[in-house]
């Protein structure tokens, strides 16, 4: 090393040593991705000789012993809230468990039998003074062969909201906590805060319905669940052209006595900003019409036809979107919650056409357009792709296809993720897919056909019966247009608009006509048994090759699947038969 005034010129010679290198500053050099050592750095790093499985975390709150109160330690020890780091069981290993929250490292646990993991939990003594709510919590897994061996790779949770949330409505996510000689019974907790009164609120900006004042309650046995309050524009029944109005509402926790831990105090709820804007300003200049059909069912199920001209309010749902009664059907009739579709495809055959090779011909020998569909509950098209020549396989026409693009960039119009029925995470909401396609949150597959367990096949049983809706919508549209059958002799152009046609028909008559060729579809008994549909027994549209590409599945999409697996295999999301539809 020379000094040349102002800078240093450092002359560095090749070690003579394997795996050696020159380090600069504090701190050790770390071991290379895919290697691990004691501490993580060299010297010692491996390749082998520690765990490799992966475990997926999720923290939760829970309550757990806390001190005495000295002024009546007769009554025992009160309760303070604490968080868990929660995963299976790894046979044979030990584990580390460490604490971050709001991305700062908080505290390590070593060493951790799994019997011993509730030792590991994050107490307030560890962040209490440091952090204070509203925070986000993670905990992060690492196994070990045995005690003081080399530690594998870290696994992280999701991270956990901590305090009170606006989520439309307010959500506090952690248990809340009273005295020990309270818990014989439900505390009572104060509804109107002294603080606040009704007169603070102008009439001219927004409105208060569902609570007394303007005071909120948490009650200490609910955690976790909403709590819903309306806020609406103050109506003063006039046009007020196009004036709007900011206003804001504050949420703030009085003092507790019965928490000496320090957990709720100072918590920073954020404040909710609120636009006010005059409704009517909305509808100056606009009119709408419509062409509708005339024939339709009347509430109490009498087939009506109206011809009459006249002026109509066209309403539309303000609350959920046209894809959340999709998933609603799906959860009704097929038991898979927040799916929003089903997608596969089919070999249309065709005439081939001229000065094109193999262009059109796939892997059955005859030449082809494949149609790719997303299919709903109810066996009606949602989206179709009719652009792909047979040689081509169902995920090469995703790939390209706007579908993917619109689920990427999430223009679809999904709902938000929220929790599925009586689950206890926020879940995006996705389409049913098979092996061909790569595993994404919006997007689920069942499990490769290897070495499964009990709960990966019944997860795979409830996805698959999920799909069985795309094979019956293709199976009664080739029944009801059987020309899709046939070789079909005219130019490819043409034949996508005659497919075209068929779908935009079939929709119609599922809309029309919707028990009409049930008998072909596929049915279940009284025990769920699959009972086949008559299309199945008579001539069909060939399967797409199932060719697996570059389709590489995420590893949030992977812990999203376990977490299917865990909620199917739960009390929560379980169905009564599917133990035994995977030992028939």
């Amino acid at each position: 090393m020379k000094n040349c005034t102002d800078f240093y010129v450092y002359q560095l010679k090749p070690s003579l040593r394997a795996k050696a290198a020159y380090c600069f500053g504090t701190g050790g050099f770390k071991c290379p991705d895919g290697q691990s050592s004691l501490n993580g750095f060299h010297p010692g790093c491996t390749s082998t000789g520690f765990p490799t499985e992966e475990v997926v975390p999720r923290v939760i709150s829970s309550l757990d012993i806390g001190s005495f109160d000295q002024k009546n330690p007769q009554y025992g020890p009160s309760l303070v809230v604490v968080f868990q780091c929660i995963f299976d069981e790894v046979l044979s290993y030990v584990y580390d468990v460490s604490w971050y929250i709001n991305d700062h490292y908080v505290k390590e646990y070593q060493n951790k039998l799994y019997n011993e993991i509730r030792k590991t939990d994050l107490r307030p003594e560890d962040w209490v003074g440091r952090h204070r709510m509203n925070m986000i919590v993670k905990c992060s897994v690492r196994l070990r062969n045995a005690t003081g061996t080399i530690p594998g790779f870290y696994h992280d949770s999701d991270w956990f909201k901590a305090g009170v949330y606006d989520v439309t409505r307010l959500c506090c996510t952690l248990k809340l906590i009273c005295h020990q000689l309270e818990l014989t019974k439900q505390p009572n907790y104060q509804q109107t805060p002294a603080t606040c009164s009704s007169s603070n609120i102008l009439q001219q900006d927004i409105a208060f319905n569902g609570f007394e004042f303007c005071g909120l309650s948490i009650p200490s046995s609910t955690h976790g669940q909403k709590i819903q309050f309306n806020v609406t524009g103050y109506i003063d029944g006039q046009y007020n052209g196009d004036r709007k109005r900011t206003t804001q509402i504050s949420v703030t926790s009085r003092p507790s006595t019965a928490d000496r831990s320090g957990a709720w105090d100072n918590i920073s709820i954020p404040i909710i900003k609120i636009l006010v804007s005059d409704a009517d300003e909305k509808m100056k200049g606009r009119h709408c019409q419509v062409y509708n059909d005339p024939h339709f069912y009347t509430a109490d199920r009498k087939y009506y036809n109206y011809y009459g001209t006249g002026e109509h309010i066209l309403y539309q749902n303000t609350k959920y979107p046209y894809q959340r009664d999709i998933a609603e059907e799906f959860q009704r009739k097929w038991n898979v919650p927040h799916a929003c579709g089903a997608l596969d495809g089919k070999h249309i055959a065709i005439r081939c056409p001229s000065n094109t090779g193999s262009l059109f011909h796939n892997y059955k020998g005859f030449f082809s357009v494949v149609l790719l569909a997303l299919v709903d509950a109810d066996y009606k098209f949602l989206w179709i792709d009719i652009g792909g020549c047979g040689s081509m396989s169902d995920a090469q026409i995703y790939n390209n296809s706007e579908l993917k693009e619109c689920l990427e960039e999430e223009t679809i119009g999904f709902p938000d993720p929220d929790p599925m029925p009586n689950g206890d995470k926020n879940v995006p909401y996705f389409i049913l897919g098979d092996d061909a396609f790569g595993l994404r949150t919006y997007l689920m597959k069942p499990y490769s056909q290897r070495g499964l367990t009990d709960e990966q096949l019944i997860t795979n049983y409830r996805i698959s019966r999920g799909r069985r809706v795309v094979e019956n919508a293709f199976g009664i549209l080739a029944q009801r247009w059987q020309l899709l059958l046939t070789t079909m002799m005219q130019q490819p152009n043409v034949v996508r608009n005659i497919v075209e046609c068929c779908v935009c028909l079939h929709n119609v008559m599922r809309l029309r006509y919707p028990t009409q060729q049930n008998a072909q579809l596929d049915m279940e008994n009284d025990q769920h048994d699959l009972i086949p549909g008559l299309w199945r027994a008579t001539a069909n549209m060939y399967e797409v090759n199932m060719v697996i590409g570059p389709n590489r599945d995420t590893v949030a999409a992977k812990k999203q699947r376990e977490y299917l697996r865990l909620y199917f295999n739960s009390q929560a999301g379980s169905v009564p038969w599917q133990n035994r539809m995977i030992s028939a």
